[in-house]
């Protein structure tokens, strides 16, 4: 427990504080509890926790407060809070908690399993975020103390190179640099972009501004470069001196914080976020066409069977398999996301006609309905799949969503392992 994630709960009612300390300490995380705004701020001052678990009514204070006082203290900048109510919250709500700083908003009731999946994707994030801002000090300290690649260039040729430049791009030694042309280490997509921003004699007499390429190193390897352009004397020459670093690291760490923060962990889809961005987008697309767009609601039969009896790791295979197999029938054009738990959602982009639609869900039906083989484990599931069509059922997302959900839920009712398009004469 010594090196656990230390989470702080702040909650008012006493059962839901101890039984949320209670699943987080069983998760092995580093638990404390504290019952107001007053007290939480102390405790933090007092011992820094990595996680707060904040509810919005608390008996002395808001917990946007709480959030704003955490986020704005020097220091403190970098404790997640995740607001987790059982209060409603509508949409402002929930703005003016994240414009105060907020990490996740997460509203109860929630399953035990998504409450520690969105912890720990939040802990992902901030472990990611920690690795980075400790990544760019590294390269500030390498700056002061002038270890980044050095480069002095004239008529857009190298005339020195240091050697932090020279391993920089894989070279023997600086002869293989003098001499050479500045594109000699710029990859092809950006070899023009290089040449023109280290070769521009007023570029490099303005204030100094950073510029991003991709390189190449001499064995042919990509990375990122981060150059800073200015002028110097050199041999009694005025000369353009760029100051190069290399920034594969970060953008890999950026990277995977876009990955965390857009796909779900487990099946890599996207997660709710992306999806409400992609279906925004051809929400908008089939407007300006004219053309129709589905939303089919995914659930997965006798679900519940396989974590009972094999457990859940083999839950989660069978999730990332049924995700698999979904991708691979889809079009490109289409989105398969999940929700969590064993619901998936499919968009269906330009839809010809319902016999189109119905052909394509007959197919999941089939596709999912295939017996899995996992951990050798022949597992047999089915789905149940609602469908709400636009404009027909519905020309927001929000609408849509709902339309679809309780069509599946209609064909869960009649019997399972089937589809149903929404009417509103549904029960």
């Amino acid at each position: 427990m010594e090196n656990a994630t230390k989470i702080l709960v702040v909650e008012d009612n006493i059962r839901m504080l101890k039984e949320v300390a209670s699943l987080l300490a069983s998760a092995g995380y580093n638990v404390r509890e504290s019952r107001t705004g007053n007290e939480c701020l102390r405790m933090i001052a007092g011992d820094k926790p990595d996680i707060v678990l904040l509810d919005v009514y608390l008996p002395d204070t808001l917990g946007y407060d709480v959030c704003r006082q955490i986020k704005s203290t020097p220091g403190l900048e970098d404790v997640c809070v995740i607001y987790l109510s059982s209060a409603p919250a509508t949409d402002e709500m929930k703005m003016t908690g994240f414009d105060v700083g907020a990490d996740d908003y997460i509203i109860r009731p929630v399953s035990d399993k998504e409450l520690l999946a969105r912890i720990r994707v939040m802990e992902r994030i901030h472990i990611t975020e920690k690795k980075l801002r400790e990544s760019e000090e590294r390269y500030r300290i390498a700056i002061e103390y002038s270890n980044d690649g050095v480069a002095i260039i004239k008529n857009d040729q190298y005339l020195y190179a240091n050697q932090r430049f020279v391993k920089m791009f894989g070279f023997a030694g600086r002869d293989e640099v003098a001499g050479r042309h500045v594109s000699l280490v710029a990859h092809p997509d950006d070899s023009e972009k290089m040449a023109e921003v280290m070769g521009d004699w007023k570029r490099s007499l303005r204030e100094p501004q950073l510029y991003e390429f991709k390189g190449v190193r001499k064995d042919g390897t990509i990375l990122y470069v981060e150059a800073s352009i200015t002028h110097m004397t050199y041999d009694g020459e005025l000369v353009i001196l760029a100051l190069l670093r290399d920034v594969t690291e970060r953008k890999e760490a950026e990277e995977t914080i876009r990955q965390l923060a857009y796909y779900d962990v487990l099946t890599g889809l996207p997660n709710r976020i992306l999806l409400h961005d992609r279906l925004t987008i051809a929400l908008a697309q089939a407007q300006r066409t004219g053309r129709k767009l589905a939303v089919m609601m995914l659930d997965l039969d006798r679900f519940k069977e396989v974590n009972d009896t094999l457990g859940h790791a083999v839950g989660d295979l069978l999730l990332k398999a049924v995700a698999n197999r979904l991708t691979a029938i889809l079009r490109k054009n289409d989105t398969v996301s999940r929700l969590g738990g064993d619901e998936f959602i499919v968009v269906v982009s330009e839809v010809g006609n319902k016999d189109d639609l119905t052909t394509l869900a007959r197919k999941i039906l089939d596709t999912v309905r295939t017996p899995f083989e996992i951990e050798g484990h022949r597992i047999a599931v089915g789905s149940s799949i609602g469908i709400a069509l636009c404009p027909d059922d519905g020309a927001d997302i929000e609408t849509l969503m709902q339309h679809a959900d309780m069509a599946m839920y209609g064909a869960k009712q009649s019997g399972r392992n089937q589809y149903r398009l929404f009417t509103e004469d549904l029960p």
